[in-house]
């Protein structure tokens, strides 16, 4: 079978739907690249849930950033059991934006926390 008769194919045999969305490495890329192209952050510090799944989105958002002539600044890896994120936040370091990756649940306290420690600088995160 050609890769032109796989189409047909597949509807023959049943609905299929797919949703190809590349990896996440690839994904963060575009986002870092977008930060430092069209936002016009130079630097940025870095955390993430200590996942892989994080862990190769934001390696992806870093290559994007750096590619481009961005500077990581830090990163930080959260455990998952993280509640307070009161000592991330006290060692983040400034930078021109905070590029983050958390799971649904750790991103809405992570952000509260955030604003309540009086940070200002923009958050970048996609997806």
């Amino acid at each position: 079978m050609s890769i032109m008769d796989f189409p047909a194919a597949l509807t023959a045999i049943g609905n299929h739907v797919f949703a190809h969305s590349g990896n996440q490495r690839g994904t963060g890329y575009f986002v870092g690249a977008y930060a430092y192209e069209v936002m016009g952050y130079r630097t940025a510090t870095v955390i993430h849930d200590d996942i892989i799944f994080a862990e190769e989105y934001t390696q992806g958002a870093m290559d994007g950033f750096v590619s481009r002539g961005g500077k990581i600044i830090q990163r930080q890896r959260t455990p998952m059991n993280t509640v307070d994120y009161g000592p991330y936040l006290t060692a983040m370091k400034q930078a021109d934006c905070c590029l983050f990756w958390f799971m649904p649940f750790h991103a809405v306290q992570f952000i509260n926390q955030f604003n309540q420690y009086g940070f200002k600088m923009p958050m970048v995160q996609g997806g």
